[in-house]
């Protein structure tokens, strides 16, 4: 949950044909916490399991900045270690896939 904004609710609702699409977590994710271009590309990367010096070279900046990077991704989601981003991650997959469901059942409803 995000910190500064009590008693304020945020929700998002992400509508996509492709089902499994991991661009779709971190477009949550970007959205509902607010993430530079850079914090999502680092949050793609701690979710697909890279290590920091893989993430430092495919995003051409040094060590430093990528900590830096992770720390506002730490800051801005209340989270404290890259395992917990990880777990945020696959919770956002598996309402996207809840909310698929629940679409798909709608819609057959409304055929019956």
């Amino acid at each position: 949950m995000r910190t500064g904004i009590p008693g304020e609710a945020v929700a998002a609702v992400f509508i996509a044909d492709r089902d499994d699409d991991p661009q779709l977590v971190i477009d949550a994710a970007t959205t509902i916490y607010s993430l530079t271009p850079t914090e999502a590309r680092v949050l793609e990367l701690i979710v697909a399991g890279r290590s920091s010096a893989e993430m430092a070279k495919r995003l051409a900046i040094a060590p430093s900045t990528l900590k830096w990077h992770t720390l506002q991704l730490f800051d801005k989601t209340g989270l404290h270690r890259r395992a917990d981003l990880m777990r945020l991650a696959a919770a956002f997959a598996r309402a996207a896939k809840a909310t698929a469901a629940l679409g798909l059942r709608a819609e057959a409803q409304k055929r019956i």
